[in-house]
């Protein structure tokens, strides 16, 4: 070994280098978080899937009101009065 360099005993293995040892651990703590990230990721899809199935549950049922869908109507001809200079209904 050169120098002073530090030296540290692996798993079974001879005298490693201390940061070589250091930077090993740290990859087989990113490799083992990964493992627990994937299961992560697909909670987040099923939470999102649920949460979009019930805005479109909501949403459906807002829009076939009649209220809501005159009120829509009436924003909708606004705006287009607005852009064209006339009154569309």
């Amino acid at each position: 070994m050169a120098g002073n360099a530090r030296t540290t005993q692996g798993h079974g293995q001879a005298l490693v280098p201390l940061a070589k040892a250091s930077t090993m651990r740290r990859m087989r703590a990113l490799v083992s978080s990964r493992g627990r990230q994937r299961g992560m990721v697909t909670a987040e899809y099923a939470v999102g899937a649920v949460a979009a199935a019930g805005f479109a549950g909501i949403l459906i049922k807002v829009l076939t009101d009649p209220r809501v869908f005159d009120l829509l109507m009436h924003i909708i001809s606004w705006l287009l009065g607005l852009v064209t200079g006339q009154r569309v209904l």
